[in-house]
């Protein structure tokens, strides 16, 4: 399990400094602005192929709601901002129960109760 933590560190790391210059005011935001500049060109190569209706509905539908409680800013611009924002609320989730899990490793791997392996000492039968 140490290799799967240790490997999302590194990703964590990896996304850190490719995502240096995107804008933001925190490194999860600017990770989050990189994935998504990353999936819409990805989509965007996808589009030539074949047409994405209910993703390109539920945008619509979105950019339609988010429109009507700030009307002064424009469309595009509130839906990428809602989507940096769930992007950012996930890896910083993410990243909060990795480090969680790997505090709860070293607590368990540095622990003087277990002896020889994986055994607990414990008093002899009856007492």
């Amino acid at each position: 399990m140490i290799y799967l933590y240790g490997g999302i560190l590194g990703g964590y790391v990896a996304l850190w400094l490719v995502s240096w210059r995107e804008e933001g005011k925190g490194p999860f935001r600017r990770m989050a602005a990189y994935l998504l500049r990353k999936r819409e060109g990805w989509q965007q190569k996808q589009a030539g192929r074949r047409k994405n209706w209910q993703r390109d509905m539920y945008r619509r539908q979105l950019g339609n709601k988010l429109r009507t409680l700030r009307p002064e800013v424009a469309v595009q611009t509130q839906v990428q901002e809602y989507y940096v924002a769930q992007y950012s609320l996930l890896l910083m989730m993410i990243f909060a129960g990795t480090m969680i899990c790997l505090a709860v490793w070293i607590a368990a791997h540095g622990s003087p109760l277990l002896r020889d392996g994986s055994y607990v000492e414990r008093n002899a039968y009856g007492e």
